[in-house]
């Protein structure tokens, strides 16, 4: 497809993709604020309702800036619970469309394909309750929305191996410091993807000891981490530690395990977990066993099928085969940071709030 064909596609598609977007969260909408959007409206009632007064209240909580700067808006504004919806469904379109756009341009996937990886973030088991819980909302799909601007702007980098323009490495910084205004989660997907990053640029120039490579990846991770520790440390009453409802997190066995049921979950289309938190069909249930198993056979052969159609490509030499083995790296790092990230609570708590899900 020429580039002309390709930027009109684009252009069609992602109106398609932001449509979908909202025609979904329209369908589910109802105008009365409920669960953990309260949360928001209860801190600006103890302070008259006020702007300042809600936004410091709630930065002192947990300080996701930017999302709290919209809630507190919300608040002071008394805006009516479309409002919400709209700025959640234009963020959740917004996802759809810079991962059509990563396909399309910067993997090289097709149109078909980069379409299906858009509609699977739409329709994902993981994320339905993000169309119509606000909070849990707007945390996931602003915060992932700029992290996909982010390896937009340097997929060069991320995805190719390249050295990145010091204008894109700002604008890059820029968006992961934002998507980590809005979930401070993001540090440990940053971390993973960004030493995925700095290994392959070893391997391809280590022999010519270039190392200019390697000063978008450690800022990249090292000023997002330190902004969440600042804005902890300045706003914050609670401490880094603070986890889901108040609780203290910590790494431990149960972390492990919690991982390993997520991974299975989302890699093998399995359901484990407690029925109020994944539904009837879990594994207690009668048929989970075959439907387990059917799932994980079909997922684990489409995931291979790529490996044996094409063949396996070396990664001994700077060609086709180490970009591959790059962005596979990438995708799979940044999942693991995020989903070892999501275990934190503990086997007790499993993904207790929505907005932990992986």
């Amino acid at each position: 497809m020429d580039s002309e064909s390709l930027k009109r596609y684009s252009t069609s598609d992602g109106i398609i993709l932001l449509l979908l977007s909202l025609c979904v969260s329209t369908a589910v909408y109802h105008p009365y604020y409920f669960g953990d959007e309260l949360f928001s409206f209860a801190f600006g009632m103890s302070h008259g309702d006020g702007f300042w007064g809600t936004f410091s209240e709630l930065n002192a909580y947990k300080p996701r800036v930017l999302m709290n700067l919209i809630w507190a808006a919300i608040v002071a504004a008394e805006a009516p619970r479309w409002v919400a919806m709209i700025v959640n469904a234009s963020a959740m379109g917004g996802c759809a469309i810079l991962v059509y756009r990563i396909g399309t341009r910067n993997l090289n996937a097709t149109r078909a394909a980069s379409l299906c990886a858009a509609l699977v973030l739409l329709g994902s088991r993981f994320g339905v309750m993000l169309y119509f819980d606000y909070v849990s909302g707007t945390v996931e799909t602003i915060s992932l929305a700029a992290f996909l601007g982010g390896l937009a702007l340097s997929a060069s980098a991320v995805f190719d191996g390249k050295l990145l323009s010091g204008g894109r490495s700002i604008a890059t910084i820029g968006c992961f410091l934002l998507a980590v205004a809005v979930h401070e989660r993001f540090v440990a997907g940053l971390a993973g993807v960004m030493v995925v990053v700095s290994l392959f640029w070893l391997k391809r120039h280590w022999a010519a000891r270039d190392f200019r490579g390697l000063v978008f990846p450690v800022l990249g991770v090292i000023l997002p981490a330190l902004a969440v520790v600042l804005l902890v440390k300045t706003l914050s009453s609670n401490s880094l530690a603070m986890g889901t409802s108040g609780q203290t997190v910590q790494v431990s066995g149960d972390t492990l395990l919690i991982a390993v049921t997520y991974l299975r979950n989302l890699f093998l289309g399995s359901n484990f977990g407690p029925v109020w938190f994944v539904g009837s069909l879990n594994q207690s249930h009668a048929w989970a066993g075959w439907v387990f198993g059917t799932s994980a056979a079909l997922l684990a052969l489409a995931w291979i099928a790529p490996w044996l159609l094409r063949g396996k490509p070396s990664i001994a030499t700077d060609g086709e085969g180490l970009v591959r083995y790059q962005a596979i790296g990438v995708l799979l790092a940044f999942v693991g940071g995020m989903v070892v990230v999501a275990s934190l609570p503990g086997a007790d708590r499993p993904g207790r709030r929505r907005e932990e899900y992986p």
